[in-house]
């Protein structure tokens, strides 16, 4: 087995742990902003919706994610922003 100490400098944790935290802040927006725009729709009609596709005579079949209204752009932008934050986290 490795005997190795690592030492890591307390700063560097601090900034880890701050990526993360700002990481959660971006999806907690995008899930309260994601719910308000699907309740905005009915049950009897809700924004999106499946549609069914058969292929290869039945022996595959798919459901695509269809939205009857179009999705906020910002939201592309606040989860680009989420993944960054994870992805510079590691480094």
């Amino acid at each position: 087995m490795f005997d190795r100490v690592v030492k890591v400098d307390p700063r560097a944790l601090f900034g880890i742990e701050r990526k993360i935290a700002r990481a959660d802040e971006h999806f907690r927006r995008l899930h309260k902003e994601m719910s308000a725009w699907d309740a905005r729709g009915s049950e009897s009609c809700p924004p999106w919706g499946l549609v069914p596709e058969v292929h290869d005579n039945g022996r595959k079949h798919f459901y695509r994610l269809g939205f009857r209204r179009p999705i906020p752009i910002d939201w592309a932008v606040i989860l680009g922003e989420a993944i960054h934050d994870l992805r510079s986290a590691l480094d």
